[in-house]
């Protein structure tokens, strides 16, 4: 297994969320071999339309190398575009994933 790994992977492309709903997106995380590999760590960050609100977490990890975020929308949520910051940490090497949704 390579020391580096591939950029993580988003498989859910939905962008459009209501209030109340789940908000679920996977990654895969895979070495240059194209293996599937844990990280040392990995970490999640929302950041509200008002760029002050936010909500950290810990993706829930599906099986090597898989992990899913979830997070079920407040019915009181800031209407507007949110960023999600993922960031998979292996070794001496980062990767950060930037997304942006938006919550109706």
């Amino acid at each position: 297994m390579s020391a580096e790994y591939n950029p993580l992977q988003s498989f859910n492309s939905d962008s459009v969320y209501t209030k109340g709903s789940v908000m679920s997106k996977l990654y895969a995380i895979a070495d240059n071999d194209g293996v599937s590999t844990d990280p040392d760590t990995i970490s999640f960050q929302l950041i509200a339309p008002d760029e002050k609100t936010q909500v950290t977490g810990t993706p829930t990890k599906i099986t090597g190398g898989l992990y899913r975020i979830g997070w079920t929308i407040p019915t009181v949520a800031q209407s507007g575009r949110w960023v999600l910051i993922v960031i998979a940490i292996l070794g001496l090497k980062s990767q950060t994933e930037t997304l942006s949704f938006l919550v109706e």
